[in-house]
């Protein structure tokens, strides 16, 4: 979505939330379906703007799988310095760690309490992160899965927490992907319920700003998506990757036998991706992409996807190394947002424990 139709999605005044795990550097995927977006929602809001962004580090989410404390205190920082590097603002955003503000923890228990079991029982994200296959089956009754040591309660109640990021601060839009849908849609439902039981307007119902841009898949297993977890570092290119790695991954990008380039042909899943990797990049449409390139030998094409993605990211590759040479400045940005965070959500949360008989 371009940054004038975001203008005009964005009716002053608004509150725009969105938050990401510390899980590694992100790749071009999580940049192109995400990321970007964040920074055209903040670049299109108005300096004079009474608006707001709140872009987190989710690095308590990060604690419903094992950590090793050093490493996860490492991509926390890699990740602001990547955020700076892309271009969020600390002067027109609101940017912090989910876990130096207090208000987020407090607000999860407190609409924890609201949330009955079976809604999260319906949630497909830990039955994803167990990696169980008949997810509709499975409840969290199921002795054998309850017992087992990946299963807690941060991992089942995680959409609670998710959903106390997103009303904490009034948002009123949030960019999702498409897999993030249901999850928006159990925090508007706890909202509404909440609001309906005290019969007050505590809770602001957010908007869904859904990303429009295909998704991008692994470079040489097409049919899988791109993931930075995969054991096969060709298949994704990182956003700190080296001018040499991102032409070496390209060149060896899986393609097909079929000459010339196309677009939507099931049968052509690795051309597509590529195809997909450049619109998103040029913000043209897939159609137009493969009709510029219609007869061009895929070695040629690829040569050219490997021009345009090197272009796109190498500024940042070099922002990101100037940020993490600069701890200090990390450090006090980091603090300030969470300053700023915690001034914002102070009020609210105190609003909601009156409201609660939890007032003093």
């Amino acid at each position: 979505m371009n940054t004038s139709n975001l203008r005009r999605l964005l009716v002053n005044p608004c509150r725009v939330v969105s938050g990401i795990q510390p899980t590694g550097i992100p790749h071009i995927g999580n940049y192109l379906g995400s990321l970007r977006q964040w920074v055209d929602i903040q670049n299109s809001i108005p300096s004079s703007s009474s608006s707001q962004c709140f872009f987190f580090i989710a690095d308590l989410h990060a604690l419903t799988v094992p950590q090793i404390p050093h490493d996860l205190y490492q991509r926390r920082i890699d990740m602001l310095a990547i955020l700076l590097s892309i271009g969020i603002d600390p002067l027109r955003s609101t940017l912090f760690f989910q876990s130096e503000v207090p208000y987020h923890t407090e607000l999860n228990w407190l609409m924890g309490c609201h949330t009955p079991m079976g809604h999260l029982n319906r949630m497909t994200q830990w039955k994803s992160k167990l990696q169980l296959q008949e997810m509709d089956a499975v409840t969290f009754f199921n002795t054998s899965l309850a017992s087992s040591g990946q299963f807690n309660l941060g991992l089942f109640s995680y959409p609670v927490l998710q959903a106390a990021d997103i009303l904490l601060y009034g948002a009123t839009h949030i960019p999702v992907g498409k897999d993030q849908t249901q999850h928006i849609e159990l925090t508007r439902t706890i909202a509404r319920k909440i609001n309906s039981t005290y019969k007050k307007d505590l809770f602001t119902i957010p908007d869904i700003i859904l990303n429009s841009s295909s998704s991008i898949m692994a470079l040489k297993q097409p049919n899988k998506k791109m993931s930075k977890s995969d054991q096969n570092s060709k298949n994704y290119i990182l956003l700190t990757d080296s001018e040499q790695d991102i032409r070496k991954k390209i060149a060896g990008a899986a393609t097909d036998n079929i000459e010339g380039i196309t677009y939507g042909d099931v049968n052509r899943p690795a051309i597509n991706n590529l195809i997909n990797i450049t619109a998103a990049i040029t913000d043209s449409s897939p159609i137009a992409i493969a009709e510029k390139f219609k007869h061009s030998k895929h070695s040629e094409f690829k040569s050219s996807i490997a021009d345009i993605v090197v272009g796109s990211l190498s500024p940042f590759t070099k922002s990101y190394q100037q940020w993490k040479a600069n701890p200090t400045e990390l450090q006090a940005i980091a603090a300030d947002g969470a300053k700023k965070a915690t001034d914002q959500a102070y009020p609210f949360v105190k609003n909601f424990k009156n409201t609660l008989g939890l007032g003093v």
